[in-house]
């Protein structure tokens, strides 16, 4: 990247963004062309030149594990009008990790092929995803596709997400708990001044016995499950190897409603989903475990008209009869479970954008522990009853 013209990384990722989105990262519409061995023998062979050999060896790694060539990268890359070094520059001014990187490059990737602008995702532990309309808005192309108002949504969640029993408390939309969870919305700050989490986590233990680790002998990892909340499909399934094996990221669009995306993390989805790529799911059907040893819930749900995507709440979305779930567990209204847009901007939470991590949450007095405490704190969460 010429030093000369050297822009801040804030404003290069606001960039990558609208090239995503706008769908002006070139290309005729004809996806990608594949790259022949040839090239990718030359493109490495030039990597060799400018990059040190640790890190060209794990950048071709990290690509050839997602099922990419050197090519690949270097079409992602030329897409934003720079080489996969420059790319990768641009990434480490920004604080992401190769890894996060060539998962950016794979999802462009996946554009160019498909043809489409999509909102972006940038999970804490996977990076960033696109997630892809293309699937069911082609099933439903001869259907009016109606317009989705993100402050008055459809109730199109007839079944729970999760198993709800073993739950004692559930994050608010724009807590700040977890990481920033809002990359691409409305919400997002590119400043890193104000951050939220806008999903909703669901923890099965306490406060205390996460400070403590101990968790007694009850396990949420492959006992609660998880489900879909609507008919729909299932689609752009991201693996990710962790220490228990093979953990998904994936989303669900629901029949007929093109603009609304549930999406899941940290998921040990069912062989049948994985076989298949994902698929047709119904209301209420089974389709994975919690993964993670005594891990959280998480349900994020984002209202995506092309132009600009706004998250909300599952609350927002599911049915009187599936609210009557949470109402028996001490939940009394859905507007509970949203901190509004208006308050958390008159009492802004910073996070380190840049620091590889999804964006942690932290305190500006220097406090830590005072702020952890807020964080587990009723601020952020609500608690269930019995």
């Amino acid at each position: 990247m010429n030093g000369k013209n050297k822009k801040t990384p804030y404003a290069i990722f606001l960039v990558v963004i609208c090239l995503l989105l706008a769908g002006c990262s070139g290309g005729s519409g004809g996806g990608t062309q594949p790259t022949s061995p040839e090239e990718s023998t030359n493109l490495a062979a030039d990597l060799a030149e400018t990059t040190t050999p640790p890190k060209m060896e794990k950048i071709k790694t990290m690509a050839e594990s997602r099922g990419m060539t050197m090519g690949d990268l270097k079409d992602a890359a030329e897409s934003m009008g720079m080489s996969v070094e420059e790319m990768m520059d641009m990434g480490e001014s920004m604080g992401m990790s190769v890894e996060e990187m060539v998962d950016m490059a794979e999802s462009m990737r996946m554009r160019q092929t498909m043809d489409m602008g999509a909102p972006m995702d940038y999970s804490q532990n996977t990076g960033p995803h696109l997630v892809d309309h293309s699937q069911y808005l082609e099933a439903n192309q001869q259907n009016a596709q109606p317009d989705i108002d993100p402050a008055n949504p459809p109730k199109l969640a007839t079944s729970n997400f999760i198993d709800l029993d073993p739950y004692i408390r559930i994050t608010k939309i724009r807590a700040a708990y977890g990481h920033n969870y809002n990359y691409g919305s409305v919400d997002y700050d590119p400043t890193g001044k104000s951050c939220s989490s806008m999903k909703h986590y669901f923890d099965a233990y306490t406060e205390q016995q996460r400070w403590d680790s101990d968790f007694g002998s009850y396990d949420t990892r492959g006992v609660v499950k998880f489900y879909s909340p609507v008919d729909g499909d299932m689609y752009q399934l991201i693996p990710k190897e962790i220490e228990q094996g093979t953990e998904y990221q994936f989303y669900i669009g629901p029949t007929g409603y093109s603009q609304l995306v549930f999406t899941f993390h940290h998921v040990d989805l069912l062989d049948e989903f994985i076989v298949a790529g994902g698929g047709s799911v119904a209301a209420g059907q089974h389709i994975g475990y919690i993964m993670r040893p005594h891990g959280q819930g998480e349900i994020a749900v984002a209202v995506s008209n092309g132009a600009n995507t706004e998250y909300i709440s599952f609350f927002d979305v599911m049915t009187d009869e599936v609210f009557a779930e949470y109402q028996a567990r001490g939940i009394t209204s859905r507007a509970q479970m949203t901190i509004p847009r208006e308050e958390r901007a008159a009492n802004p939470i910073p996070c380190t954008l840049n620091d590889g991590s999804g964006g942690k949450f932290y305190s500006e007095s220097g406090d830590e522990e005072s702020f952890q405490e807020w964080q587990n704190g009723l601020d952020n969460w609500v608690e269930l009853t019995r």
